[in-house]
């Protein structure tokens, strides 16, 4: 029942995407691209569109994209990971960010 109530809340949420012009997936690849350009962090695409849900709470998603990513960077570059970049590269790590778990790994 929580994960049908989870996924509605989800959906709605990103229906505030579709009322501004933006295709959610869209949106989920721009938040990813922009979090490995600042921090070389690739979050999950499931796990974003969970924070978005969060951050637009059915509103619009436009110019928060930047935000977005930001957040989980700085959730993303405080856990311990190992130092060698391709170690670093192999291991999921989930943080959270606003009480949202967001799952992902280091590219670089």
């Amino acid at each position: 029942m929580k994960t049908q109530i989870a996924t509605l809340v989800l959906a709605t949420s990103l229906m505030g995407c579709a009322t501004t012009g933006g295709d959610p997936n869209v949106i989920i690849t721009q938040v990813q691209n922009t979090t490995v350009q600042i921090c070389g962090f690739l979050p999950v695409a499931s796990t974003v569109a969970n924070i978005i849900s969060v951050f637009v709470g059915g509103g619009a998603v436009i110019g928060q994209v930047e935000e977005i990513a930001k957040e989980i960077c700085a959730a993303a570059t405080t856990v311990p990971t190992p130092k060698s970049s391709r170690l670093r590269a192999t291991k999921d790590i989930t943080v959270v960010v606003r009480n949202v778990p967001v799952t992902g790994h280091f590219i670089r």
